[in-house]
């Protein structure tokens, strides 16, 4: 895996994509920086782990906040192993752009277009209209609810943390209460918090109260 990841890291440097400074799997492309050239060519083979590491090029980087402050055609490309997800702003140029992009890297791997992303990890993903990306993950919240024993009549609440209800340390050795499956546990407080972190920030507090005493 991590020579995979270096082999399509170089790539897409010498093809002349910027490499975010925030997050090492979000890159984008201009197409003033795009190098056809620089890239391998068809019959080529892969280089090997030891030749991997002379091709690196200095990484040019750009501030996630600023990724869409560009005026000329680009996409920003997330990387995740093997998996990629392009955001193409819906313009000809971007669109053209993108399209010689999945041209030349299908000459080096095997690289397929399925179309609008509709799911990715833990999320379903709408594009109602161009420009337009609603991330959502109830799709995951009722797997979760489900997969820990929370049925379709469990009691729902407008607060994630009732005053009262949040937990607290004890004197194990000498409490009456009924142990609990701490693997269990902590299994719903990290489905909980990757929840909370990524769509629900509502519930941060009461995830992470949980987290405080999961140990």
């Amino acid at each position: 895996a991590g020579l995979w990841c270096t082999h399509i890291h170089n790539w897409l440097m010498r093809y002349g994509f910027e490499r975010s400074d925030t997050d090492p799997g979000l890159y984008r492309l201009r197409r003033s920086q795009r190098r056809r050239d620089s890239v391998s060519v068809p019959g080529t083979t892969s280089p090997t782990e030891e030749q991997e590491p002379a091709l690196r090029t200095q990484p040019l980087s750009f501030n996630s906040s600023e990724w869409g402050q560009v005026d000329e055609d680009f996409f920003t490309l997330v990387l995740y192993t093997d998996d990629t997800s392009a955001c193409v702003p819906p313009t000809d140029g971007c669109d053209e752009l993108y399209k010689e992009f999945v041209d030349d890297i299908q000459q080096d791997f095997r690289f397929e277009d399925k179309g609008l992303l509709s799911d990715f990890l833990s999320f379903s993903v709408k594009q109602p209209e161009p420009g337009v990306i609603i991330l959502d993950q109830t799709f995951y919240a009722k797997n979760l609810t489900a997969q820990h024993g929370f049925g379709p009549d469990t009691q729902a609440t407008h607060v994630p943390a009732p005053p009262g209800s949040l937990p607290h340390e004890v004197d194990c050795a000498n409490s009456t209460d009924t142990p609990v499956d701490v693997t269990a546990f902590r299994s719903r407080v990290g489905g909980a918090l990757w929840l909370a972190r990524c769509t629900r920030p509502d519930i941060s507090f009461a995830t992470n109260s949980l987290a405080r005493v999961s140990h």
